[in-house]
């Protein structure tokens, strides 16, 4: 007998998470993974046709949306892949899902295919909608900074050449978020906008190792991201 769409909670070390199950109780599980800045119902044209087949729907609310919950103050509040990442492992272990199959889009995709990653052996399956969501982000936005540093010694009054080199530097080192957030329309904002970017993550990755601890969590092992504080399988 299927299961009536119904709002659940589990917790983790971190979260108390809500989701929402639907299916037969012994189906294979299937974890669906919304995006920023949707919730569960992004999903709703895909749940019935999956349970119809046999499948069992597990739909959380992501960290920072809905009615999901940190458990503790000091927690970083953090939206990055790694963090994702560690939040779909505690569900997946705190429901004991056998090897269920991961779909997900956007910061779903990104939880998804980290998590696929990271803990493989407990993956079935990894459907990422829109790419392979893993990058190395610290390492990509240093490139960005130092190619945008290099740019304004060399071009000091942000001339047209300035900007021609600028659209190049952000098509080769930023992925298309970030192409997004500092390309487009030549204009002063978009400058302006990678003045005040550079600023704030040159202090972050150039500061001292400590103070990096203390604004961002220690540094994972993994080449995800600077920030949360990981526990591979065999770790355990």
């Amino acid at each position: 007998m299927s299961r009536p769409t119904a709002l659940k909670t589990i917790r983790t070390d971190t979260l108390e998470i809500a989701y929402e199950e639907n299916g037969e109780t012994n189906g294979k599980p299937v974890v669906l993974l919304h995006g920023f800045p949707d919730d569960p119902r992004a999903w709703d044209g895909v749940v019935g046709p999956l349970t119809k087949d046999g499948f069992r729907t597990i739909v959380p609310y992501l960290r920072g949306f809905g009615p999901t919950r940190f458990l503790h103050a000091d927690t970083l509040r953090s939206g990055q892949q790694a963090a994702l990442a560690y939040d779909l492992n505690g569900l997946i272990e705190g429901l004991k899902l056998k090897q269920p199959i991961l779909a997900g889009y956007d910061w779903g995709a990104r939880a998804a295919c980290t998590g696929a990653a990271l803990w493989s052996a407990q993956v079935a399956g990894l459907v990422s909608i829109g790419g392979y969501n893993i990058e190395q982000i610290v390492k990509m936005y240093v490139a960005f900074t130092e190619g945008y540093r290099a740019l304004k010694v060399k071009y000091p009054n942000e001339t047209q050449a300035f900007r021609t080199e600028f659209d190049a530097l952000i098509k080769k080192t930023l992925p298309p978020v970030g192409q997004q957030l500092f390309g487009g329309k030549m204009c002063e904002s978009y400058c302006g906008a990678a003045r005040d970017y550079c600023d704030g993550l040159e202090g972050i990755v150039r500061g001292p190792k400590k103070e990096m601890v203390k604004k961002w969590g220690d540094l994972t092992p993994f080449p995800v991201d600077m920030a949360y504080p990981i526990k591979k399988a065999h770790d355990k």
